[in-house]
């Protein structure tokens, strides 16, 4: 290898490292929220309201981009209690499934063993 190959070698390698530790930093660092708020959404507040029987101890929340369009927390559930991931992931994968099935990529008939 030549001098100016290793010189850039060590150049590159000092600014990965100078980034890689600057990476957390700004992974933590806080951003701030823009929220439209609940007075915009009136109807949709009586709706949750009005239906909370249903959704039971959990949050409601819609989010549009990186601003939050409404959220009401109802219950002892809010934003701060912390969920099982597995129960989390359950209607991911189940919409998942279904779309595979609109399709046509698997049935719902199949087997199991068919795709492990």
């Amino acid at each position: 290898m030549s001098g100016k190959s290793i010189l850039n070698c060590l150049k590159f390698s000092s600014v990965a490292i100078l980034l890689l530790f600057l990476q957390p930093a700004f992974a933590q660092s806080k951003k701030k929220d823009r929220e439209i708020g609940l007075e915009k959404f009136p109807e949709l507040d009586a709706l949750v309201t009005k239906n909370q029987k249903m959704f039971g101890n959990n949050m409601v929340a819609m989010v549009w981009t990186d601003t939050l369009v409404f959220k009401k927390e109802t219950g002892d559930f809010d934003a701060k209690t912390q969920a099982p991931i597995a129960s989390a992931s359950k209607w991911l994968t189940a919409a998942l499934v279904m779309q595979f099935v609109d399709e046509g990529k698997i049935s719902l008939d199949d087997k199991i063993t068919q795709y492990i």
